[in-house]
């Protein structure tokens, strides 16, 4: 199946889900102490996510109320040599 198959809606409006999100409850597997999920999800200046062991980050974000999310944009570093 290709992407054109899936027949899905149009984007609608982008839209921050921060509001939505119980941070509380947000908890990151592999985090590094100093570069923490709830941190970069609170924002405001140099931060980032990163893991303290290998390249695999499991994420847990749970939401206050149901939500239908169409797309889910993820940045890393442009330059940033992953393979290694």
């Amino acid at each position: 199946m290709s992407p054109a198959d899936l027949k899905l809606p149009p984007l609608r409006a982008q839209t921050s889900l921060n509001s939505q999100i119980d941070q509380s409850q947000v908890h990151c597997l592999n985090e590094a102490s100093d570069h923490t999920l709830k941190d970069t999800l609170r924002g405001g200046g140099d931060k980032w996510l990163e893991s303290d062991a290998d390249e695999q980050l499991l994420l847990q974000i749970p939401v206050r109320r149901p939500l239908a999310v169409s797309l889910l944009f993820v940045r890393g570093e442009p330059d940033r040599d992953l393979s290694s």
